[in-house]
């Protein structure tokens, strides 16, 4: 589960409690397990070690082929891979933290935002579900291997 950071601000904009207070409101605070390891394999989109333990932008302009064959064989909206993705491959290697070197990590918690009272929560798995359907309905992406 995730929250929404939109939710939030509602919340905070509305609620006595959040008065002159600071929460934590990026929507990469997961209770239900980071980004990074547990939706993939449910969405049957790689093995968690593959999709972060390598470096997105790189990977994104050496397949830029791989995607032209892609929307060529299922019809998509979308012509280049850059098109697609934007500046999302970089967000990714940064939201994952990759190639930065080791040592204490950022510790981010929803605690004292729950603790005030906010208790909406999205489901991460849905979500992602929900997100990749749209994408496959609109021909932006490939439909779903069967």
């Amino acid at each position: 589960m995730r929250i929404s950071s939109a939710d939030m601000m509602v919340w905070a904009g509305q609620s006595p409690q959040a008065a002159n207070e600071a929460f934590t409101s990026l929507t990469a605070t997961y209770s239900s397990g980071a980004i990074c390891g547990r939706p993939w394999p449910k969405l049957s989109v790689s093995k968690p070690d593959q999709t972060c333990q390598r470096a997105w932008q790189p990977t994104s302009r050496e397949n830029a082929h791989v995607w032209d064959r892609i929307v060529a064989k299922y019809g998509l909206r979308s012509r280049n891979l850059r098109e697609l993705v934007g500046r999302g491959d970089q967000h990714v290697d940064f939201a994952f933290a990759y190639g930065a070197p080791a040592g204490p990590r950022a510790f981010v918690s929803t605690i004292k935002l729950r603790q005030a009272g906010f208790t909406r929560t999205i489901d991460t798995e849905n979500s992602f579900r929900n997100a990749l359907r749209s994408l496959i309905d609109h021909k932006l992406l490939p439909p779903a291997a069967k």
